[in-house]
């Protein structure tokens, strides 16, 4: 029980707890007519995968002492929602601070007062989106105990707070337990990878893909064409680094050309896992990514 209350404290953050904000900001939306467009003052609420704002908030009169509490618009954030900050330069105007969420004409701005504010802001709505790509066992403190859990997701479970194994938890270590269970070396490394992208540890990723031990770039793995590929090819590692939102490029165009090099060949010796259409995602008998959104 100590052990695992000293794990939850350590790995409190990793998923965050759910954000609140409240308050008012200016916000432009794209994609609307010219004078739909204007730069118009909203008090905005984020609760959870919800943004909502209105012109006033409640309890408060404006100065025409009639108080519109009416919502004028809300976002439904996902695991996928866009975000990033940027500075806003119009044709005849500058706005500093702000923040773009979604993409394209579906794309709303919103600025804030300060740098500070911003960074706030910005902290909070990410927040609420990751935690919307994690499974719901892993948002729950206290957590539920392992027993009961499927292999899959007690593989799961070490490697998001066992991962980097220390001597007292050294039974717990994903490794050893994929050999005490018999797991197969192609579900254990697609498991392993798409926890580091969950976790955001490119570098380790990075070492998935060149190869356990290997402390190569992406120029050197380029380079060497007698290379051999990981046991489940290039075209997983693809696929979880395109759920990402916004993974590394140069990570990214990487596993794209070796993908290319290696998996697109159709040989008797590949054996290689197919997972360019998404069927391994999809099929039960694959293990299932962390990127189910919470309900």
């Amino acid at each position: 029980m100590e052990m695992e209350l000293e794990f939850e404290e350590r790995d409190i953050l990793a998923p965050p707890h759910t954000q609140h904000r409240r308050g008012y900001y200016e916000k432009r939306s794209y994609g609307t007519s010219q004078t739909q467009s204007n730069w118009r003052k909203r008090y905005f609420e984020l609760e959870g995968d919800l943004i909502t704002y209105i012109k006033h908030e409640a309890g408060r009169t404006s100065f025409s002492r009639v108080s519109d509490t009416r919502e004028r618009g809300h976002i439904i954030l996902t695991a996928k929602t866009h975000l990033k900050c940027v500075d806003y330069v119009g044709s005849f105007t500058k706005r500093p601070y702000c923040i773009q969420i979604g993409k394209g004409d579906n794309a709303l701005l919103i600025q804030t007062s300060s740098l500070q504010d911003q960074q706030d802001l910005y902290e909070a709505i990410s927040s609420n989106i990751r935690r919307l790509g994690t499974n719901r066992r892993w948002i729950k403190y206290p957590r539920d105990t392992v027993y009961g859990m499927t292999l899959h997701e007690f593989l799961q479970y070490c490697f998001l707070y066992h991962g980097n194994s220390s001597e007292r938890s050294e039974k717990c270590a994903p490794m050893q337990l994929a050999g005490r269970f018999k797991v197969d070396e192609k579900r254990f490394l697609f498991l392993k990878a798409v926890l580091l992208a969950f976790t955001k540890d490119w570098n380790g990723f990075k070492r998935c893909v060149i190869s356990e031990n290997s402390e190569s770039d992406s120029n050197q793995i380029r380079s060497h064409r007698s290379r051999t590929p990981p046991v489940i090819g290039f075209g997983p590692f693809l696929d979880i680094l395109e759920l990402e939102s916004d993974p590394p490029l140069s990570l990214l165009h990487t596993c794209q050309d070796m993908y290319e090099k290696f998996d697109a060949k159709k040989t008797a010796f590949n054996t290689f896992w197919s997972c360019r259409n998404r069927s391994e995602f999809s099929d039960e008998s694959a293990i299932t990514p962390l990127a189910t959104r919470a309900e």
